[in-house]
């Protein structure tokens, strides 16, 4: 029965660990990248405010905090660890040794 189980499951948790890999290294860039989105975002919004266009400089900032790496990128990241987690725990189940 256990080794059913490794030659089912040892496919989907090398496929779960490719799709992790790849993900961590685009969630990386596409962080990096918000981030000075939300930086051109913000300081818009502080212009817009300064020269007396007061709704578009909240829609500037709220869009820049959308993107800043509080934002979505942290709901990616910790969509990415709960795959992280279920790889982990499917490994932990198909692969435990008796003691």
């Amino acid at each position: 029965m256990k080794s059913i189980m490794k030659i089912v499951f040892a496919p989907v948790i090398l496929l779960i660990w490719i799709i992790c890999t790849i993900s961590k290294a685009l969630l990386q860039i596409t962080t990096f990248l918000s981030s000075i989105l939300a930086i051109l975002f913000i300081i818009s919004g502080i212009v817009s405010v300064l020269y007396g266009n007061v709704g578009y400089g909240i829609a500037g900032v709220a869009v820049g905090f959308a993107v800043s790496p509080y934002g979505i990128p942290k709901l990616a990241a910790l969509l990415l660890a709960r795959l992280y987690y279920l790889r982990y725990w499917l490994t932990g189940i198909v692969f435990e040794t008796k003691k």
